[in-house]
Parts: structure tokens; sequence; C-alpha cells
């Protein structure tokens, strides 16, 4: 069962900074609990009359700016103390907790100068617990509005931007593992749950967020990861997988990360399938096995694959393999035999060999069947059907995949028996 901290902070996604209450309204994390009853009289008015507060200027600003929606929906945020305080962790804080003395960082970040502010927080002392925790958030911050524009164009950002989101996610990373193990900023934390003296906030969510923070941050790489994926594009998925590699943070974490991010997409292809089995349609099949296709490269444990794959052999088993669009045709599957888990035991003078057999079907259309039959006349005729594979291909198919890659043998038998 989760605890409190966990639950809170499964609602951290690749969205964290865009829906921060305070970024969106322009209040800083000091600011008073009685402010939070009803957004700044200036944002209401203005997105009243034009949809949008794009007149409001404060740190790191919105692009595009929050309608009013937007903007209710983060006093909410602020309302909720236990969202107020994840929104409060994940953005700017004063150098000193009763906010009363000037911050000369924050006021650079008011003022837009981002590059003042970070030079500001990069001088301090190592010390300065809050400096190591803003350069986390700014840097944090910079690499996922680059990834939102990035998927909401639906394509890799240029060379430029590309380098410039790189850098940041490495500084992200390096900062929060600073973070994380300087025990003072928790100290810090600890303090500041007490300073809020809400009854919904114990003390003991400051261990508990120090415990949950690792596994947050991987998450939103591994979302990140199984988005692309989704898109089917390879590229930015695998590089979001090499970001939980280079991490620094456990693998065990980094595997936890990529399960929570794909159980949503593995509860879909369970629902398509069992759909498509009451409705017979075809289509539902089809979008599982593309689901599939697009996420079955990330998952790093062998378990966390055959889980995948299990939930989509309905799916698979319905599509033809060699044209992958067709439905499949129980008489016209083609058949592949393995034998693996082979034992040799000293008998004699000889030896008693012993091995298990796997028979698998794979999934084929008549048309293709067809195609397969005299392939090599298609072939020189020039009349093989367009997305038609040739049959040699049925060893990449998932279920004959898998034995393969256990060891296993293509045939009856191993060789010479």
């Amino acid at each position: 069962m989760l605890n409190q901290a966990e639950s809170l902070l499964q609602g951290a996604g690749p969205d964290l900074y865009r829906v921060n209450a305070f970024r969106l309204v322009q209040l800083p994390v000091s600011a008073s609990q009685p402010r939070h009853h009803a957004p700044p009289r200036k944002i209401t008015m203005l997105a009243k009359l034009g949809g949008t507060v794009d007149q409001i200027r404060g740190p790191l600003a919105l692009v595009p700016p929050p309608n009013l929606d937007m903007v209710r929906a983060a006093t909410l945020r602020l309302r909720d103390p236990e969202v107020r305080l994840l929104d409060e962790f994940f953005w700017f804080w004063p150098e000193h907790l009763a906010g009363d003395s000037p911050d000369p960082a924050l006021a650079d970040l008011q003022r837009g100068d981002v590059a003042a502010a970070r030079k500001h927080w990069q001088a301090a002392s190592p010390a300065n617990v809050v400096a190591q925790h803003n350069l986390a958030v700014l840097a944090h911050l910079m690499a996922l509005d680059l990834e939102c524009r990035a998927l909401g164009a639906g394509r890799a950002l240029d060379s430029l931007l590309c380098r410039m989101r790189d850098q940041a996610w490495a500084d992200a990373w390096k900062c929060w593992q600073a973070v994380l193990e300087i025990q003072e900023f928790w100290d810090r934390f600890r303090a500041r749950i007490r300073e809020l003296s809400e009854p919904q906030l114990p003390e003991a969510l400051a261990d508990e967020f120090r415990r949950g923070l690792p596994v947050t941050l991987l998450a939103i790489n591994a979302n990140l990861a199984v988005q692309w994926a989704e898109r089917r594009l390879p590229p930015e998925a695998d590089r979001h997988r090499g970001l939980l590699r280079s991490s620094g943070q456990d693998a065990i974490d980094a595997d936890e990360a990529l399960r929570r991010a794909l159980r949503p997409v593995r509860e879909r292809i369970k629902t398509l399938c069992e759909t498509a089995v009451t409705a017979g349609t075809h289509d539902n099949w089809q979008t599982a096995v593309d689901l599939f296709k697009g996420v079955s490269g990330l998952p790093a444990r062998d378990v966390d694959r055959d889980n995948l794959l299990e939930d989509a052999g309905p799916a698979l088993y319905r599509i033809c393999w060699f044209c992958q669009k067709r439905a499949s045709e129980p008489g016209s599957a083609t058949a592949v035999s393995l034998y693996g888990r082979v034992t040799r035991t000293r008998k004699g003078n000889g030896e008693s060999v012993h091995w298990d057999r796997q028979f698998i079907e794979v999934p084929r259309c008549w048309q293709c069947s067809q195609a397969h039959e005299s392939w090599d006349l298609h072939k020189a005729l020039g009349t093989i059907p367009i997305g038609t594979r040739p049959e040699s291909d049925k060893t990449a198919f998932p279920f004959v995949a898998k034995y393969l890659a256990d060891g296993w043998g293509m045939g009856q038998a191993p060789e010479g028996m």
C-alpha cells in the first residue's frame, strides 16, 4: 500500500511544471495562505477579457500562457495542503524561510533574468541547500519544457534545442542527486512542513518524500519513453531509456519506474483484447498489436517483457504476422518447432540426452500463405503482395523470438539427435 508521499508524488508527470500552481498564478512559495482563495485580481480580469493571461510576466511564465480554467485549477491546487506542498517542493525556494529578506536570485527570476539567477545559485556555498534545490528545479523545468514542445510538435527538436535539452537533463540529474544526499536540505523541508502547520501534513512526510523522490523523477522519463514509443519514434524512446540508465539512480528504481509507466498501456491492451472478443472487431486487435509493437522494447526485465507479451498474446494471434494487417486464419498458420533445456547424462561408455520441445503456430492469413507457397516464383515475377514478408520472418514472431533469446534452438531435436 502506498504511503502518503508516494500517493502524492505519483501525480508528478511530464507536465509537472506546466500545472504547477505557483508558476501559473505567479506567486512565490512563501505567499500566505489567505491569498489562495481566488486568483490574483489582475490575472482574473485579463483572463476574462482575452481568454489568456499573456500580459502577466513572471518567473519562467508558460508559453502559450494559461487560460482562465488553468488559473482556476491552479488556485484549487493551492487550497489543497498536500498538493500545495508538492507544487512548492517543485518550485523555487527563498533563501530564508521567513521570506522577509530580499532574495536576489528570485528577484532576478522575477525580472526574467534566468541566467543571473542561475549564476547566483551556482556561486553559492555548497552548504546553501536552497541553491542546490533551485538549480535542480530550474534544469528540470527547462528540460521538461523542451520535451513538452517536442511532444506537442510530434517530432524531435532541432540540433540546437537538443543540445540545450540534453545539458538540462544532465544538470537536473546531477543537482537532484545532490539534493537527495544533503541531510540539511531535508531538515529544511521538515521545518517548512512544520511552519505550514497543516493537520494533513505530518513532519514524517519529509522522510517519505526523500525515499519516494528517486522513483518519481525516474517515472517522468519512463513516462516520456512510453509516450514516444506509442508514437512509434524509437530514437526518442531509447533516449529516455538512456536517461534512466545514466541518471545515477538505482537500476531497481528505474525498472519500477518503467513498470509503472507501462501499466496504463498494459491495461489498454487487455481492454482492447477483451472488447475485440465480445464485439468481434478487427480494429481492436490491430490497435492492441500496434500498441504492443510500440512499447515492447522498453522493459528491461524478462518478467516485465513476458507480462507485456502475455497481455498482447490474444491480439498477436489474431493478426497475420507477415502482412500485419489482415486477420489470421487457423488453417494458414505456419509452424515452428523448437528444442531447449538440453541435459546430457553419462551412461557407461555413452550418454543419455534429454530435451524439451515447443511447437508454435505463427499466425498467417490466406493471402500470405499462398504467396509463401510460391515465393521464389512471385519474387522472380515481382508479384509479391505489397507488405508481405518472407516466411523466414516467422523467427521474429514474439513468442518464437522469446524462446530463441532464451537459448532454444530451431528444430525438433539438437543436432545429431
